[in-house]
């Protein structure tokens, strides 16, 4: 998995040194390699990608709310 991380953080922002993925550059690679789950309610290959990218923040904001419960539990 770090590895893929490195591959795509370098396939994706190549001269960044920053260890963070871009977030709309991630939305674009999920659409271009991914089968979606959920159904896109737009057209526009611009706005499917904004879509994607803000399912993925969503998602990445629940597992971060379950994990501090889950921390906070002992």
């Amino acid at each position: 998995m770090y590895d893929f991380f490195h591959a795509l953080l370098h396939e994706l922002n190549p001269t960044s040194k920053n260890q963070c993925l871009p977030l709309l550059a991630l939305g674009r690679f999920v659409l271009e390699n991914c089968s979606l789950s959920f159904q896109l309610h737009t057209d526009n290959g611009d706005d499917q990608a904004v879509e994607v990218a803000e399912r993925i923040a969503q998602e990445a904001a629940m597992v971060n709310a379950y994990l501090n419960v889950w921390r906070s539990s002992g």
